[in-house]
């Protein structure tokens, strides 16, 4: 009796599944790795069939470096208008060195190339303000010309009384 006792107390501390004594496989499923933290990760890894044995067990903590993080520095554009084969390109430089280009912004951009006719309204402006005030000069030299041009009326003055025809003119 007390063998079977002992026998009890062993399968209760160790308890065996039929699994463990037909010789189970082992199906590990484990997590994503967690983020790094003070250069370290870890996940955990769960057998799916129970199998009660760690060997091959994945492992769960890992070394991580610190992941770089590319910090893209950018020239301006180049050139600043749209030049005639309507390409601008500009340099990127990764200031952290982190040897990728993992979110490196575009170094070449099309565009497309406008004609400007400012300076077309502009002459335009000019003629027009040109032939206004010429305009103005004419008409005024008109009206200038036509009142120094007209004889001035003289206003009739009052008829002199011959002194022999003055009744009271003295004699």
């Amino acid at each position: 009796m007390q063998k079977v006792i002992l026998f009890l107390a062993i399968l209760a501390l160790f308890p065996l599944t039929s699994a463990a004594i037909q010789g189970c496989t082992q199906s590990w499923n484990c997590t994503d790795w967690s983020p790094c933290l003070a250069q370290n990760q870890i996940r955990i890894c769960v057998d799916t069939n129970t199998c009660e044995n760690e060997t091959g067990r994945p492992i769960e903590e890992q070394n991580c470096g610190a992941i770089c993080e590319p910090d893209w520095n950018c020239t301006a554009w180049n050139p600043i208008e749209c030049p005639d084969n309507e390409t601008l390109t500009r340099d990127c430089v990764d200031l952290n060195n982190c040897e990728t280009i993992r979110g490196k912004p575009p170094e070449i951009e099309t565009c497309t190339k406008t004609t400007s006719f400012a300076w077309i309204v502009t002459i335009i402006v000019i003629i027009l303000v040109i032939l206004i005030l010429g305009n103005i000069a004419l008409i005024r030299e008109k009206i200038l010309g036509k009142v120094s041009s007209t004889p001035k009326k003289e206003e009739p003055q009052p008829a002199k009384p011959k002194e022999s025809e003055d009744p009271f003119w003295p004699s």
